[in-house]
């Protein structure tokens, strides 16, 4: 692979993703070990996007995202199909993210670590890069009339329904 003649849209999706896979190892919830923790000479603990119930969600996402990037003729912008696929795969990462921060301060004697911080603004990043490098010919909304009418179609021709 040549970087220097990568399309920056791809570019910024692998470093977004990149950025995203670091944070899943770092730190995204801290908390307070109380007496327990005093008897082991803890005061926190700690815990990384593994640890986190479905975090291997957001990983998936994510890696999605960075390997989008990857396939294609890497000197254009994403086809519309990969194109739309990474802006799912950045809400989806962007959603689990939002939700495990609501559910980390929602509990008492927790924070959030700066490893989801980081999760979410990769995640966010993959949207905003997919959207402001995208091919000028790509609307989303357009996009998502045509797969609503194949999917129609699809039904409509299916002797099963």
């Amino acid at each position: 692979m040549d970087f220097k003649t990568l399309n920056k849209q791809r570019l910024y999706l692998l470093a977004a993703s990149a950025i995203g896979v670091i944070g899943m190892f770092l730190n995204w919830i801290s908390f307070d070990l109380g007496k327990a923790g005093a008897f082991l000479n803890m005061n926190l603990g700690n815990l990384n996007g593994w640890d986190i119930g479905g975090g291997p969600i957001y990983f998936i996402a994510i890696v999605a995202a960075g390997v989008l990037a990857f396939l294609g003729n890497q000197k254009e912008t994403l086809s519309k199909n990969a194109w739309l696929l990474t802006l799912l795969a950045g809400a989806i990462a962007v959603l689990f993210t939002i939700f495990k921060v609501f559910k980390i301060l929602g509990a008492s004697g927790t924070s959030v670590g700066i490893g989801l911080w980081l999760s979410a603004l990769s995640g966010i990043a993959v949207i905003a890069i997919a959207l402001m490098f995208k091919n000028p010919n790509h609307d989303l909304k357009q996009s998502l009339n045509e797969i609503k009418d194949q999917v129609s179609n699809k039904i409509d021709n299916d002797p099963n329904t």
